[in-house]
Parts: structure tokens; C-alpha cells; sequence
């Protein structure tokens, strides 16, 4: 039953306020409190719900984690950092550390969740997995010296990770997901992409750092080691010098022959609706989200069908970059009770043992924050309770490896969240198309029992200069793809 949400950005409140602009009035100065956000990345309808609630709560936007650096200590109440920056923060001493008994969440026994560990269960496997690696996600070591749980700090937000998208026949080649290599998707599209090949445009998000993650991918899985990350850590003792990230940089551009192949732009909203349409780029290489979203039409759909499971397909590399988002309060808040109060509006309501967060209202509309925020994002949930909606099923337990309810063959494909694509006249393929695009599962295989280390698969923070010197090489060779 869900309802299609359309990202137009015009229509969130103050988005005019976006992108790493200072503010003379922050949380700071004033009685305003002030949660920060990507923008396009919280349903309009759970903005005007908080609005209404709290008066003096106002949204600002930024464009990348960088831009929240610089911003966050002075500006900002509640915001949304992935988990690299949020490590960053807590270990130094930016984050309250989280009571979660005042989140009032019973666990499966009736009794309230009073901390983090006691939280973990409400996530799933994946995410589960991220919130337990923060040494790693960190690089220097326990936040206080003996707390290794995200969830100390912060509340999971969406999960993504990054995918290719393509239109036409299926590649019978990279048939079975989680199987195919970034080395052998990169080779195939680049010798059938560009103006006189099968693939005519490869649109893509023009952001260096996810950019990198692709090359330096190729350059590190022949080794059994993949990684996303340079060799360097964040005190700037390895550097990572400008010739260097132009050669791995150049391992992306020299499998594209033809110049002009990649439609690149920093909104990430513009690439996906250019792959929604139907004359547009024929190859997405986008977080799997905003791909979910394409193939349903993206902001531009029409009542008429655009894709089926027949014309469009996507590549899940078994190794590629993974994101969890998080939401954090600002040490300096004055309002740290409100922003408890915020925060469980948003990411964790409904979650008690006698709530189902699926409960609609007369309307058919979702009444539970997380849901209501999930309908028009649509990335993937950390929280167990939606991914076993969207899919049918609990996810596989990593340690077991082992279902925890039915087998994925019993999924009631009639009662999982995507049963809305039926209404309207898509057919049951294309939901398991959705549900699969939905899945991220980097850290559930069975099939792959010498995983890489997780963390690396996770962006690391990086000193300035690598930062600088990693900006610099993408843009020398930017022109080439």
C-alpha cells in the first residue's frame, strides 16, 4: 500500500537554505532548533507532521559529509552524517552519547530498551554489522575506550549501497548477483558504451569520492582484499599522493574509448530521472535507491508503464560500496530532549513489541514516521521490522546462516510493501525486481564465507590533503569519461 513519492525538491520546506551555506541565527544564537539534512532525503509529509509539532524546528540542507563538517558544531541541533563522519564526531566529543531509555522502545519481552546493545536487535544483519565495526570504521581506536557500538551515538537512518542499472535485454553473463566483479562490469560497459555501441549514456553521480570507490574496487579485489578506501588514514601520516589517485582513476577512464560516455552530475536526483527516461542514458551507475525509484518512473512518471523485468535489470558487484547514514544530536544542543523526541518521530516509532509500524491510518496512509519516510525515499531500511515487510521475511542471520521464519520460496509477494506496484499493473516479477534492487545483502551471502573485511567496503575518513589530492586527480581525468 504504499504511495509513490515524487523527490521535487520545491516543495521541502527552505530548501533554498541548501548546500554549505553559514546561518547568522543557529541553534546557537537562538531558540531554533535546526536539523540538517541531504536534501530530497525526508518525505515532505513527515517534515510538515514535525512542523507542525515542534515551532521552532527549521531544516537546513547540505550537499556532502564535508559540508556538514564544517558546519555542524555551530549550526546544527540534529543532522544526518554517514557513519565515517559520525564516527569522527563522537571520538571527538561533537555527539551525545544516547540514553536510549528515553526513546520508551519495548523489546520483545515488554521491558524498555535502556542502551545500545539492547537497540541492536532492531536492526537488521547489515546494518548490525556496520554499528559493531566502529574501531574499524573509526581508525583510531574505541570512541571512550570501551564503546564498539554506533548505536552509543546515533540512530541508523537509511542504508545504501551502490549498483548498475541498465536497459534492454538481460546480460545473461552477470545473471546471478552478488557474484559479478566491478573489474568485469567496468570491461563489459566499456567496450559496448558510447554514442556508436549498444550503451549510448552511462549516467553517474559526479562526486569524487564515490566515483573512487569504483577503480580503486578494480585495483584492490584481484588481491582478496577490496577496498574503497586509499591506503591512508585520517591524520594525514599516509599520503596519498595527486598522481597516484589520477592512476587509479585511471583505471575507470581507460576501459572508455570514446569521450563523452558518462553523463555526470552532483544531483543525484538528476541521474536517476535521465535513466527514468526512456530516451535517456541507457546505463545508471547509482546508489540502489535512487535506481528503485527510476524504474518506477522516477519524479517525471507517467500513468503509463515505462519499465517491466523485462527491459530493465541491475548488477549487484559481490563487492562494492555500502553507506549507513545516522542521526546524531549536537553535544551543544540546547534542546537535547526535543531532538529525543525528533529523532523517534523519524527513525524509530513503532518499533515497541505491541506497535506494527505497517499500520495505516483511514486514508491508507502509513501513520509511523519510519514508514511514512520510507514510502518516499525508499532506500534501504536499517530497521528489521521494514525489511521484513518489504521482503516478506526476516533476512538471514550471519552467524547461523540460517532464515529465522520461512523460506524466501513462501514469500507472499500480496502482503510485502511493493504489493502497491500490482494496483498498478506491474506484475509480480517486477515487485521481486524491487525487492531484490531493496536488498542489500553484502554481509547475509552464503555463498561467499571468506567476505572481505566489512569495514572496507565503508568510506574511511581521510586527511584534508588526501581529500584535496584525491579532488584534484578526479577532476584531471574527469574530462576523459
Amino acid at each position: 500500500m504504499g504511495l509513490n513519492k515524487l523527490k521535487i525538491t520545491s516543495s521541502i520546506l527552505l530548501a533554498s537554505f541548501s548546500l554549505g551555506f553559514g546561518f547568522t541565527l543557529t541553534s546557537c544564537s537562538d531558540n531554533g532548533f535546526y536539523l540538517a539534512n541531504f536534501e530530497s532525503y525526508m518525505a515532505p509529509k513527515l517534515m510538515t507532521s514535525l512542523k507542525s509539532e515542534y515551532d521552532n524546528l527549521n531544516f537546513r540542507y547540505y550537499g556532502t559529509n564535508e559540508d556538514l563538517e564544517r558546519s555542524f558544531v555551530r549550526n546544527y541541533d540534529v543532522a544526518v552524517p554517514s557513519s565515517y563522519l559520525m564516527a569522527k564526531f563522537a571520538s571527538s566529543g561533537k555527539l551525545v552519547k544516547l540514553d536510549w531509555s528515553k526513546f520508551n522502545i519495548k523489546d520483545s519481552t515488554g521491558k524498555i530498551i535502556s542502551n545500545a546493545d539492547e537497540a541492536l536487535k532492531l536492526f537488521d544483519p547489515t546494518a548490525q554489522t556496520i554499528l559493531t565495526s566502529i574501531y574499524d570504521i573509526n581508525g583510531d581506536g574505541k570512541i571512550d575506550k570501551k564503546d564498539d557500538n554506533l548505536l552509543n551515538y546515533g540512530v541508523p537512518y537509511f542504508l545504501q549501497d551502490f549498483i548498475v542499472g541498465y536497459k534492454g535485454e538481460k546480460l545473461q553473463k552477470f545473471a546471478k548477483n552478488n557474484e559479478n566483479r566491478w573489474t568485469d562490469v567496468i570491461n563489459y560497459f566499456g567496450k559496448n558504451s558510447g554514442r556508436s555501441k549498444t550503451y549510448k549514456k552511462i549516467a553517474m553521480i559526479d562526486d569524487y569520492r564515490t566515483v573512487y570507490s569504483i577503480p580503486r574496487l578494480i585495483e584492490t579485489e584481484s588481491s582478496g582484499s577490496p577496498n574503497v578506501n586509499p591506503n591512508a588514514g585520517p591524520k594525514g601520516e599516509d599520503v596519498v599522493t595527486i598522481n597516484n589517485f589520477v592512476n587509479t582513476y585511471g583505471i575507470l577512464s581507460s576501459n572508455f574509448t570514446e569521450s563523452n560516455t558518462f553523463l555526470l552530475n552532483s544531483d543525484s536526483n538528476f541521474i536517476l530521472n535521465d535513466f527514468a527516461d526512456p530516451k535517456g542514458a541507457s546505463v545508471g551507475i547509482m546508489y540502489n535507491g535512487d535506481l528503485l525509484y527510476a524504474i518506477q518512473g522516477g519524479d517525471n512518471g507517467s500513468e503509463e508503464q515505462l519499465f517491466d523485468e523485462n527491459n530493465v535489470h541491475f548488477i549487484r558487484p559481490k563487492n562494492t560500496l555500502i553507506a549507513l547514514d545516522m542521526l546524531v544530536i549536537n553535544k551543544n544542543s540546547k534542546f537535547q530532549n526535543e531532538a529525543y523526541d525528533i529523532i523517534k518521530k523519524i527513525a524509530l516509532e513503532g518499533l515497541s513489541k505491541d506497535e506494527d509500524i505497517t499500520n495505516t491510518d483511514d486514508e491508507d496512509s502509513y501513520i509511523y514516521g519510519p514508514m511514512v519516510n520510507f514510502d518516499y525515499v525508499q532506500y534501504t531500511s536499517p530497521l528489521e521490522k521494514i525489511t521484513e515487510y518489504v521482503l516478506g521475511k526476516k533476512e538471514t542471520n550471519p552467524k547461523t546462516k540460517q532464515l529465522n521464519n520461512k523460506d524466501e520460496s513462501e514469500n507472499k509477494i500480496q502482503s510485502t510493501y511493493f504489493s502497491y506496484l500490482l494496483e498498478e499493473g506491474y506484475s509480480e516479477e517486477f515487485v521481486k525486481l524491487c525487492q531484490e534492487i531493496y536488498r542489500i545483502g553484502l554481509y547475509n551471502s552464503t555463498e561467499n564465507p571468506t567476505q572481505p573485511e566489512k569495514h572496507n567496503l565503508i568510506e574511511k575518513d581521510l586527511s584534508e590533503l588526501n581529500k584535496s589530492n584525491m579532488f584534484y586527480a578526479y577532476n584531471k581525468i574527469r574530462a576523459k569519461l
